[in-house]
């Protein structure tokens, strides 16, 4: 859906201001579904603003990717997330890491580097994009991994959704667009509910 909006002319921003902005009425929801308000409270607000920080620039990162490259290629080099998750979970959670993951992780960088071939002459800028996000992925993965200890997953994506609403809806300002057809108007709508159902999916797995 992002990919198919950017092509029609949407922004980043206006993107992201809808990709939290419409995953609210979801996502309060599911808040609550928890419990209610008494679930938002939390321990860590600081690793809160970082993940949401991080979160969010993963998001744009690979938004902006998206307009400069093929779906494939870059669907296919944010397939390096898990391998960047796993070599960082080390230093930052301490978690043990076997001789096969190891190996795995270096197959898995050598295949990044088959779909980036450097030195060939068709290196894609906008691969530089994706591998930042997910760079931001993996940090804030971390951090919901940390959070999930102290504090719920509805506080968890509640508080990037508002986040992203906001900062997205101050940036967009003099570059938004009212949609032009229905279909428009429906994807944009469909790309908050399906990333807040999907950001919550992912915070109660990585729990």
């Amino acid at each position: 859906i992002v990919k198919w909006l950017i092509g029609n002319g949407f922004s980043v921003w206006q993107i992201g201001f809808c990709r939290g902005a419409f995953s609210l009425p979801a996502v309060w929801w599911l808040v609550v579904r928890a419990g209610g308000l008494h679930t938002l409270k939390t321990r860590r607000p600081g690793l809160h603003l970082w993940r949401c920080l991080v979160g969010m620039g993963a998001m744009l990162l690979f938004f902006q990717a998206l307009a400069g490259m093929p779906l494939a290629d870059a669907v296919a080099l944010g397939f390096s997330q898990p391998f960047v998750v796993t070599a960082l979970s080390v230093p930052f959670l301490r978690e043990r890491v076997g001789r096969h993951r190891w190996a795995a992780i270096v197959v898995g960088f050598l295949g990044v580097l088959v779909i980036l071939r450097p030195g060939v002459g068709v290196f894609n800028p906008s691969a530089l994009l994706v591998l930042g996000s997910v760079l931001c992925s993996a940090f804030a993965i971390l951090a919901i991994r940390v959070l999930s200890r102290t504090e719920s997953n509805a506080a968890i994506v509640l508080w990037f959704s508002i986040t992203c609403t906001g900062v997205c809806g101050i940036a967009m300002i003099g570059t938004a667009r009212w949609p032009e057809t229905a279909l428009q108007a429906a994807l944009l709508v469909a790309i908050g509910i399906l990333g807040g159902f999907g950001q919550f999916f992912m915070t109660v797995a990585y729990r």
